[in-house]
């Protein structure tokens, strides 16, 4: 297909692909992390409740739509006993994504995750960097080691299941690996 594919990680395993349409998720910042904290103990589908657990907060309004978003596009289905549940278990770009939808997300975590270096304690966030020279071959390398930490990560946790506990919290982690120089041709 002619656009980067998004791939969900249900429960069992199976990988399906995210509709084109569906990228909308990635429009802003904080629908992901509405998704996630579906399986947040204790999580209540009440907007209000929603908005005033988000860090930076963000309108009732905005949760609203958020969740209507993610009810439009499949992600989420109200079940009989009237609670909103979601239907996929977790998201994850599948390689070297370039659709503007998901460069936007990047670019919105970074900035949240800016936010968090000047406002959260030290205690409540892990932000560190490396300056490092990498040829070419080293540079896909660590791309490659990335990735998979990405996913061993994810199915690390994902076998703990639900966020079980009151004192457990959604974390977004943000990897970045950019040039800061220019390659030889250029400079």
């Amino acid at each position: 297909e002619g656009f980067a594919r998004l791939q969900m990680l249900r429960g069992d395993g199976h990988i399906g692909v995210l509709e084109r349409q569906q990228l909308q998720v990635l429009e802003v910042w904080y629908v992901i992390p509405i998704l996630e904290m579906f399986s947040m103990h204790g999580f209540s589908d009440d907007p209000s409740w929603i908005a005033k657990r988000l860090v930076p907060r963000i309108s009732v309004d905005e949760v609203t739509s958020a969740l209507d978003l993610l009810e439009r596009l499949g992600l989420i289905r109200r079940a009989s006993d009237g609670a909103l549940r979601r239907t996929t278990h977790k998201l994850a770009t599948a390689g070297k994504v370039t659709v503007g939808a998901v460069r936007q997300y990047h670019a919105n975590m970074l900035d949240t995750a800016k936010e968090a270096l000047c406002q959260l304690d030290a205690d409540q966030r892990n932000v560190t960097s490396l300056t490092i020279g990498l040829s070419p071959v080293q540079y896909e390398k660590a791309t490659k080691m990335i990735e998979e930490f990405r996913f061993s990560l994810l199915n690390l946790f994902e076998e703990a299941g639900t966020v079980s506990t009151p004192d457990d919290q959604i974390h977004e982690m943000v990897v970045a690996l950019f040039p800061v120089t220019r390659h030889p041709s250029e400079a």
